[in-house]
């Protein structure tokens, strides 16, 4: 049985008393739960998808340019990437001309 009480109250709401980092915040558990229903067989996580969408539109992108399109850390994004390099979704390799200009300073 489903009681329609719940809809009721969601026609109360208005801008006035909307409480949109909460309404965020269920939209992302949403999300979480409807990726991780939807990669449960692919061995990844739902925190691995957006990384994974990014790197699928470029050919070839550093690490720091990803931390950049996706606003995460370079740390994050290097535990990330560790991860999915370790179950076969990409491949890394040191950029050489990264290297060097390191290396000289």
């Amino acid at each position: 049985m489903i009681y329609t009480h719940v809809i009721d109250e969601l026609k109360k709401i208005d801008e006035s008393n909307l409480d949109i980092t909460a309404t965020f915040a269920m939209i992302k558990r949403s999300y979480i739960r409807y990726l991780d229903h939807k990669i449960n067989d692919m061995n990844i996580t739902s925190g691995e998808v957006p990384f994974l969408f990014v790197l699928n539109e470029h050919d070839k992108i550093t690490q720091k340019e990803l931390s950049y399109s996706l606003r995460t850390s370079e740390r994050l994004t290097t535990r990330v990437l560790k991860s999915i390099e370790e179950k076969g979704y990409v491949t890394r390799e040191v950029d050489k001309k990264t290297k060097d200009e390191k290396s000289s300073q």
